[in-house]
């Protein structure tokens, strides 16, 4: 229950151009939708984060719809290999800023990216 909590997702040598994602909000508990938040994306360490989506008052996750899909309506879209969902001031349906989602998955074009090290 932290202001501005996130969390994030690494692919690894992947990255994707994500043009929509999903994530379900957790079974049993009927409290705490997510409601203001914003979707960012990292291309590699050394780089700052872009918004991707953000989200005012979204109504979409509630006690009879819990998962819910969103387009991504960032432009231009890159490939990214960290996405990040953040919660922003207050961002649950209890005035809260506990981070509840689950069952995340991204859609969009993967491409594999191997840098030797060696």
């Amino acid at each position: 229950n932290q202001p501005f909590s996130w969390v994030s997702i690494d692919f690894g040598h992947y990255k994707i151009r994500p043009v929509r994602y999903s994530f379900a909000h957790r079974y049993g508990m009927p409290a705490f939708f997510m409601r203001n938040w914003e979707l960012h994306g990292r291309q590699d360490p050394a780089s700052s984060w872009s918004v991707l989506r953000v989200h005012e008052q979204d109504p979409s996750l509630n006690e009879s719809h819990l998962a819910a899909s969103w387009e991504i309506d960032a432009s231009p879209l890159d490939y990214y290999r960290y996405l990040r969902v953040m919660i922003m001031g207050s961002g649950n349906s209890n005035g809260t800023n506990a981070l509840v989602i689950s069952c995340f998955e991204v859609y969009g074009e993967w491409k594999f990216e191997y840098e030797d090290n060696t």
